[in-house]
């Protein structure tokens, strides 16, 4: 079965993480497909790593990775990438502005 990896970075995103996570959680469902979610802290001052490990808990498609420190956007989702096991990649920006539905 295909599976598709939502890829996103992180920087001072906290505020977003929970929201951009539900919303692409309900798209994703409705579609019956496979999937899993990759957030990249690219080094980010806030709570973003805590807000994304919590989500860790409520689902094994929630994957971390954590860069040593802030590398940039473009690098960050590099990794992402990287690390991504989908057959198709969605690579968005976590603030919302594109919405997922």
């Amino acid at each position: 079965m295909d599976k598709i990896s939502v890829v996103t970075s992180l920087y001072q995103s906290a505020p977003y993480i929970e929201q951009f996570y539900l919303r692409h959680l309900a798209c994703l469902e409705k579609m019956g497909v496979d999937f899993e979610f990759l957030f990249v802290d690219d080094g980010s001052p806030d709570d973003s790593k805590k807000v994304v490990e919590g989500l860790i808990g409520r689902s094994p498609r929630v994957k971390l990775v954590v860069l040593s420190r802030n590398f940039g956007q473009y690098p960050a989702m590099f990794a992402g990438l990287a690390h991504s096991e989908g057959n198709y990649i969605y690579a968005l920006d976590c603030d919302l502005e594109e919405e997922p539905e």
